[in-house]
């Protein structure tokens, strides 16, 4: 058994996460495939295109063994943690032999030279670092120039190369032992719109879903998720949630917003002077966003907004050190790597919710996340709350 480990979300599948997965396959003569995937909320900090369990059974059809979840608190961070916590999950089970990422440039070398500099970071990258931070650039920004003008990198690096550039950190700061590979992105930038050759980004395929024009979907995605897709109700945005969101945050405090994750240098007051003004999520994100508070970020606040995700909690309980295995899908490769993670006794493995228990609050804590997370999901597409209870895993049964 040679098993490859995949961290993604694919929201939705489209032809290059099926390219992604073949040529992965293929580079590294794996035998069966973990997908590490985000659960109902996602990176960007929006709600995912569909819930967790059509999209994981996606996958399994599309060619994936085991689908396991990225747990909530991991899944709306910054590109490290979310790197962190995914690498975290495939290293704990003790049996993953590869990891390959997506990548803008391909070149491996260059992105194992970054994370090389950024695990032994030393004092004239932190003055330049800091230098730019108070010039008022984002973070990823200040680092970008900051690696430029160290000569460590000469180019600017897009939204794959960054998180490569962060699997490999976490591999390193884990001491693990699984090998890491990169695969060149195929035509399409992350954030284009554009169809080209059957290629689109998930954002464009997104965009198209909620324009109605499923005839440009169906060229870009496999036919698997299309049927799944054309049979789907209540697609869900990051408008959907505006309202609550609105409600929640004219009905705190500015003190209490500024205990918030990721909430920093006063940004509370721009939120709720903005959330008073605007009547919709577009205007109020263009009037909160600025240089140093990405789109991205002030999305992933929202959500830690939502469901009271406090600095102090994150910095002091370790939250996001991922302490369990939710399984998602499976077919019956994914049953044999179950088998035989079954036989560590070390790991907390869901398979069926109603009959897990634990005392561990770390645990519950992030549990509790993940449930909280469902079950917005849920009022937002008016259905029965507790899906996570109802739910078990898909199960592929082989022809």
């Amino acid at each position: 058994m040679k098993i490859l480990g995949v961290i993604v979300e694919y929201n939705p599948f489209h032809n290059g996460h099926a390219y992604h997965l073949e040529k992965s396959i293929s580079m590294t003569n794996a035998t069966h495939t973990i997908a590490v995937m985000s659960g109902n909320f996602v990176q960007r900090g929006e709600p995912a295109l569909m819930d967790k369990w059509t999209r994981a059974k996606i996958a399994v059809e599309n060619g994936v063994s085991l689908v396991i979840e990225l747990p909530f608190a991991n899944a709306i961070s910054s590109a490290e943690k979310f790197a962190f916590g995914s690498v975290f999950l495939l290293n704990q089970l003790n049996i993953v032999n590869d990891i390959v990422f997506g990548s803008e440039s391909g070149n491996v070398d260059l992105v194992e030279t970054i994370a090389d500099y950024l695990v032994n970071e030393n004092e004239e990258y932190k003055t330049t670092l800091q230098y730019f931070l108070t010039e008022g650039l984002s973070f990823p920004a200040a680092r970008d120039l900051a690696l430029r003008k160290l000569k460590v990198n000469s180019e600017s690096l897009n939204s794959n190369d960054i998180l490569g550039i962060e699997y490999i950190k976490a591999i390193k700061q884990l001491d693990s032992n699984i090998k890491y590979h990169t695969l060149k992105r195929q035509n399409i930038d992350y954030h284009s719109l554009d169809i080209v050759n059957s290629f689109a980004s998930a954002t464009g395929i997104r965009n198209k879903i909620k324009e109605k024009d499923f005839l440009s979907v169906r060229a870009t995605v496999p036919s698997m998720t299309y049927n799944y897709i054309s049979d789907y109700r209540d697609f869900l945005f990051i408008d959907d949630y505006y309202e609550i969101l609105r409600y929640k945050i004219l009905s705190e405090s500015n003190e209490y917003l500024s205990e918030i994750h990721e909430v920093t240098e006063g940004i509370e007051n721009r939120i709720i002077e903005s959330m008073r003004k605007s009547t919709d999520m577009t205007t109020f994100l263009e009037n909160v966003k600025t240089k140093r508070f990405t789109m991205t970020r002030i999305k992933r606040i929202l959500l830690n907004i939502l469901f009271d995700i406090k600095t102090k909690e994150v910095d002091k309980y370790d939250l996001l050190t991922p302490k369990y295995i939710n399984i998602l899908a499976a077919d019956n490769k994914g049953l044999e790597i179950l088998r035989l993670l079954k036989k560590n006794e070390d790991l907390n493995i869901i398979t069926n919710l109603s009959k897990f228990t634990t005392e561990d609050p770390l645990l519950k804590r992030q549990l509790q996340l993940d449930l909280k997370a469902s079950d917005l999901y849920s009022i937002l597409r008016r259905e029965q709350l507790g899906q996570d209870y109802f739910n078990t895993p898909y199960i592929k049964k082989a022809l």
